[in-house]
């Protein structure tokens, strides 16, 4: 468990005197000593024995196919104006095992503190005398401390949690957010993970133009640059409970396939953050809330993208609010009619067949995808002007 390592979905060369940690102590680096190379390469090894099985040298399928040591070598030339990328092949081309030259330039997230104290409390270690194994007075339970080198045991979940919210503020993509953790918690893979793996890390490497545009399909350089903006705004906040909570949201969102547990998750996010709970004794609750979120949220889009549909988002807006009532409250007659009416709103084509078929329930990972765009501008406004979304919330 003490090598335990948190990877992210990248490969590149990291200035280990260039390292700039945020959040009290986290920061991205390459494995540097022998176990955390045999590590992680013996993690990827893994991942492409049981997924993918891609030929690992040229000798073993021919010239003209894809290898990992052809991804490698696309890296190397597509790269090879960076300094940092010309040092690291200059030092390690010649690694003869390509698991292993893959995990030396592997991107990790590593933290040398303890980023949340709580999680000391349920920690401890037992202390045997030698002298005396079977004699149980010589046991003593005493808490980990500073000696390890490795704190990701204590700081996993909060680890996850920081990463996968700035995950979901990096760019716009064809998901509700790209994580860019490999999901490896205590050291268990997630299946399926190297599907998603290798076509990265072969998107990456065969791109000869990587740019901020391509976010997140583009070298970590371009990653890490738009991470430490975003840890910029986030300053202090990090240590808040609400911005806790927001990241425990984000991070069991990545958990799901549900998309109506995804909508009850980002409607939650925009509720929490601007709509405020009026005195039942002069409002429907429910509807007052409803017309905040819907106001309030359209307001927002539209100060920061004046060139939207006003009327379209508003009416988007009230049927995302309107199903995560139904939802919520088990009304599922009338949840089958809000998806009828998504349906219509997106032109989905419910009669058709073959790829013009969409069944009713596909229409609410349309409104997910929009509602996720949405919430990034909330969360956005939550970080640049957190005093104007107080006045809006009270509003």
């Amino acid at each position: 468990m003490e090598d335990y390592l948190i990877l992210t979905k990248y490969i590149y060369p990291i200035d280990k005197y260039n390292i700039k940690p945020f959040f009290n102590g986290i920061y991205f680096d390459n494995p540097r000593t022998k176990e955390e190379i045999d590590y992680v390469a013996n993690l990827l090894q893994k991942i492409n024995q049981e997924e993918i099985r891609f030929p690992e040298e040229q000798e073993q399928i021919g010239e003209g196919y894809l290898t990992l040591r052809k991804i490698a070598q696309e890296f190397f030339i597509n790269n090879s104006n960076q300094e940092i990328v010309k040092s690291f092949f200059k030092k390690n081309g010649n690694e003869k095992n390509i698991y292993k030259l893959l995990a030396k330039m592997w991107v990790i997230v590593k933290c040398d503190s303890i980023s949340d104290e709580d999680e000391l409390k349920g920690f401890f270690s037992i202390k045997i005398n030698p002298d005396s194994f079977m004699d149980n007075s010589n046991l003593t339970y005493e808490k980990k401390n500073d000696s390890l080198n490795n704190y990701n045991i204590y700081n996993g979940d909060l680890i996850f949690q920081y990463l996968n919210f700035l995950s979901f503020l990096l760019g716009d993509n064809d998901s509700i957010y790209f994580s860019i953790l490999i999901d490896n918690k205590y050291g268990i893979i997630k299946k399926n993970i190297g599907f998603n793996l290798f076509s990265l890390l072969i998107t990456i490497s065969f791109n000869k133009e990587s740019n901020i545009k391509d976010l997140p399909y583009c070298t970590f350089n371009h990653v890490y640059d738009e991470i430490l903006k975003i840890v910029g705004l986030i300053k202090d906040r990090y240590n808040s409970y609400k911005f806790r909570h927001l990241c425990k949201i984000i991070d069991k969102m990545g958990d799901t396939q549900d998309d109506s547990l995804i909508l009850l998750s980002l409607v939650s996010i925009i509720e929490m953050l601007i709509t405020h709970n009026p005195e039942n004794s002069r409002f429907n609750v429910e509807e007052s809330i409803s017309r905040q979120f819907i106001n309030k949220t359209t307001f927002l889009l539209y100060e920061n993208h004046n060139f939207i549909d006003v009327k379209k988002v508003r009416e988007e807006l009230k049927l995302a609010y309107r199903l995560r009532s139904d939802i919520t409250h088990g009304n599922f007659e009338d949840m089958t009619k809000t998806l009828k009416k998504l349906h219509k709103f997106y032109g989905l084509n419910e009669n058709g067949e073959g790829i013009e078929y969409s069944s009713i329930d596909s229409s609410i990972n349309y409104l997910n995808y929009n509602m996720s765009k949405y919430v990034k501008v909330v969360l956005y406004s939550y970080l640049t002007s957190e005093t104007k979304l107080e006045i809006l919330k009270e509003v």
